[in-house]
Order: C-alpha cells, then sequence, then structure tokens
C-alpha cells in the first residue's frame, strides 16, 4: 500500500471490518446505521468511498475524515492514522478496486455465496490454524471447511468456516478473511449446562486460542464464549448477555476494541473488562501465539543423542 494514499482503502471493506454490513442499497449508494452512535434506521450513506452521517449536520467525508472521527485522531495527522489503519487491519488488506459501475451488490453477494460446507480435515487449514494457537480437536468441534466460487465465479476457493447463530459464516484461510451472510453473533456454550459465566471474545480465532489453551493446560472451561464476529455486533450481543450473572470482556487492545467494552460495561451492570490480562498484546490470539512460542524456548524437544565417531 502506497503511504497515505488514503484514495486506495474501500470504506466499506474497512466498515465490514468494524463489524457494520449494510441495511439497504439504492441506486450507487450503500446504507449502513451509523457506527458513531445508535439507532434503528439507518442514517450513513457511503457513495463513490465517501460517506455522509445524515444523523450529524456536516459530517461528510472520505476514508481520512471517517477514520479521523472514530478513533478520535485530527485529520491533520495522517501518519498517525494510517499507522493505526495498519494495526487495525493486521495482515488483512484494505486496499481494493472498486467494483465496477456495472455489478451491483447483490450481484457481488450472490456470486460469493458458499456452495459446500464438510467437516474439517484438510490438512492446509489444520496447518493455518495451529499456526494459530487452535489445537485440532477444538478446531475440528467448531469449524468446517466452507467451498465458495470466486467473485468471477471462475475458481472454487475453500477455507475455514465458523458458524454463527443466524446461519451465516466467518471465514479465515492465510489468504483470506471474510463473512457470509447473514452477519451475526455466535455461541459456545460450555459442557457445563449450569454455568452462569461467558467470556466475550472479538473474533473466532480469538475465542479458539484460548479455549485451546485451556485445553493444553488442563483447565475447566465453565463459561460461555460468545464471539461477536465483528466489533459492530456488540450491541446484538447485549440481550444475550444479560442472562449471565458475570460477564468478562477480552476484546482488542485497540479503540474500537475499547468502545464496545464501554458500550457493554454501560449496558451490563455484571461487565468485567479483562484486557488487563492482554497485557500489551492488541488481542487474545496475538497473546497466546506469544506464549506458545515461548513454552517452545524453554522447553524445546528433545535431541536425539550423536555417538562421538574416533578421534580426529
Amino acid at each position: 500500500m502506497e503511504r497515505f494514499d488514503f484514495d486506495n482503502i474501500s470504506l466499506e471493506c474497512l466498515l465490514r471490518r468494524c463489524g457494520h454490513e449494510p441495511v439497504f442499497e439504492k441506486g450507487d449508494s450503500v446504507w449502513y446505521l451509523s457506527p458513531f452512535r445508535d439507532e434503528k434506521r439507518p442514517s450513513f450513506q457511503v457513495r463513490g468511498n465517501v460517506f455522509t452521517d445524515w444523523g450529524t449536520p456536516d459530517v461528510k467525508g472520505g476514508v481520512l475524515d471517517f477514520c479521523s472521527r472514530l478513533w478520535n485522531i485530527p485529520r491533520s495527522n495522517t501518519r498517525e492514522i494510517f499507522q493505526r489503519l495498519d494495526d487495525f487491519m493486521g495482515a488483512n488488506p484494505i486496499v481494493t478496486s472498486p467494483l465496477r459501475p456495472t455489478e451491483s451488490r447483490v450481484e457481488k453477494e450472490k456470486s460469493e455465496k458458499v456452495i459446500a460446507s464438510y467437516p474439517l480435515n484438510n490438512p492446509v487449514l489444520m496447518n493455518y490454524l495451529l499456526s494459530r494457537g487452535v489445537d485440532p480437536i477444538i478446531a475440528q468441534k467448531y469449524t468446517s471447511v466452507l467451498v465458495y466460487l470466486s467473485p468471477d465465479r471462475t475458481k472454487k476457493l475453500f477455507g475455514v468456516g465458523f458458524a454463527n447463530r443466524s446461519g451465516g459464516y466467518e471465514l479465515r484461510s492465510q489468504y483470506a478473511k471474510r463473512s457470509f451472510a447473514p452477519k451475526d453473533i455466535s455461541i459456545l456454550p460450555s459442557s457445563n449446562c449450569e454455568t452462569k459465566a461467558a467470556v466475550v471474545f472479538e473474533g473466532f480465532i480469538d475465542a479458539l486460542s484460548y479455549l485451546s489453551q485451556k485445553m493444553r493446560n488442563r483447565e475447566s472451561v465453565n463459561f460461555d464464549c460468545v464471539v461477536l464476529n465483528g466489533i459492530g455486533l456488540a450491541r446484538q450481543a447485549i440481550d444475550v448477555l444479560k442472562k449471565y450473572e458475570h460477564v468478562f470482556g477480552l476484546l482488542d487492545n485497540d479503540v474500537p476494541g475499547t468502545t464496545a467494552t464501554e458500550q457493554l460495561a454501560s449496558a451490563l451492570p455484571n461487565f468485567v473488562d479483562s484486557r488487563k490480562w492482554l497485557g500489551a498484546f492488541n488481542d487474545v490470539n496475538e497473546k497466546i501465539v506469544d506464549m506458545l512460542s515461548l513454552s517452545q524456548v524453554i522447553d524445546p524437544p528433545p535431541k536425539e543423542s550423536k555417538k562421538l565417531g574416533r578421534g580426529l
């Protein structure tokens, strides 16, 4: 990505990464619920990579203006905004070419429909999850292989699929990160049916690597996992979380994660922000991968002994 070239960044991709999905499309505009406040009717318009927030007078602009407002960084500080974008997206680029004018969003979504799902037995995907700290037993319990068509409908692609409660999927692989509608949260119930606690995660890799670490340490799991599948879905999780006596939040250590954490804390009197456990790490998975790397350094596998040959 060319440095500070905000024109090559898709605002729609950025909104999706924040967990905001389109409510409807009208003409060449896409409408969302505003990321900046609670509302029931969409007033946030995106047209040609430019947004207009009709619920707030004179709030409009491009990706730079959106990020400036989202993260409360002065617009003139492009270097900090660009760095925040890089940190926010991680290894998942948001540089994209806009859709051709003749290709509608509906046509694109149809072309990306999941065409098959089957149990996780693909060694490439298993190795990918292992690299992210997810144990094969946990992976096979909660994920599957998804097969879907490329946008031009010329190739069958596959990735790790994670289902949500509404029948949609999150998909991850070494090369892809995407969602298949409908977008919703996921709930992973504990084997203890009497549990009264829940832990909230931002993404499913966070949740599965956390459960894997518990299993490796032979620790009991006396809580349900609630996975937001996007930071913008925090509001949708509130009604579910109200039934628990104890709710612990392990969202990301960044501005959107803090915003969602504050949102949950204000709605749930029994909510505890547990991100102190992350330390300097940005998210749960990053910490667990580091823990695994450190354990391998401290306790390396035994080496075979070698017999010394007769002297030189």
